[in-house]
This record gives structure tokens, C-alpha cells and sequence, in this order.
């Protein structure tokens, strides 16, 4: 399974975006232990769908699960990143978990591709990803409409 976070900028809205990938977990024990609604999530062995409920041949292979942050107004993002990262430092033992189970947490900084935007991650902050167990990623969608 993979866990999925994501702090999302789109529309220069940014966001984060936690994702979770497993296995086998099931997504209600994610939410269960996150405290949060998922975004979207899917059990491994489930058939597929599309977003909009259309059955597709298959099953998923592996349980997903993510939960998405917004942020408006904000054109530095670090601080938000750490607040989220504290925010997740209490389930270190739950993250740990899902990648010892052979799953993997991801968290993912969406930004705009509309406007300047930046700002500099400290390398105490991406210690606590390494100590989370969280792989983080950064996309960029130029002409994303919302």
C-alpha cells in the first residue's frame, strides 16, 4: 500500500498530498489512525474504477490512500510542510509500519504553475521526512485549471 499526503499549490493554491501504498491494509484503518478522510482510496483486490464509479477490468494490485492539504494564500510553503510534518510525527510508529509491511508514505508539494512561487526546505525538515519514512515529491502543473 502506499499512503499518499499531499501539500498541493494548484490554481496558486498550494497543496499537499499524503499518499499511502500497501499491500493489503485496509484504507479504513489508514483513516482510522490518520484521523483523516481520504481524498481517494482503494483496497487491494477491489475491482478498478474510474473517478466517476465506471467498473474496469481487474482488480488493484495494492492498496491506496491519500489525503489532500490546501493552502491559499501562501506563496512560501516550508512552513506549512513542517506543520504538516508535525502533524504526521505523532503516527511515526503507523508509517513505520506500512513501509516495514512493504508499503510506502509519500508526500507530495503541488504548485502552480501560474505564478513565482518558491522557498527553501531546511535540512531539519527533510530529516523528519527520512525520520517519517516519507518520500517527498514536488510537481508542477503550468496551465492547471480548477
Amino acid at each position: 500500500m502506499h499512503p499518499f499526503t499531499s501539500i498541493a499549490q494548484r490554481s496558486s493554491i498550494p497543496r499537499a498530498q499524503p499518499a499511502r501504498r500497501h499491500p493489503s491494509i485496509d484504507p479504513a484503518e489508514i483513516s482510522q489512525r490518520l484521523a483523516l478522510e481520504p481524498y481517494s482510496s482503494c483496497r487491494a483486490g477491489e475491482p478498478r474504477k474510474t473517478p466517476t464509479g465506471v467498473v474496469l477490468e481487474g482488480v488493484h494490485h495494492e492498496t491506496s490512500w491519500n489525503h489532500v492539504f490546501r493552502f491559499r494564500g501562501e506563496r512560501r510553503f516550508s512552513n506549512k510542510l513542517e506543520e504538516l510534518l508535525s502533524r504526521l510525527s505523532v503516527h511515526r510508529h503507523f508509517l513505520h509500519r506500512i513501509s516495514g509491511e512493504g508499503g510506502s508514505t509519500r508526500l507530495f508539494l503541488e504548485l502552480p504553475g501560474d505564478v513565482n512561487m518558491g522557498d527553501d526546505i531546511h535540512w531539519q525538515t527533510m530529516q523528519k521526512l527520512v525520520d517519517l519514512r516519507i518520500i517527498f515529491g514536488v510537481e508542477t502543473f503550468p496551465r492547471f485549471k480548477r
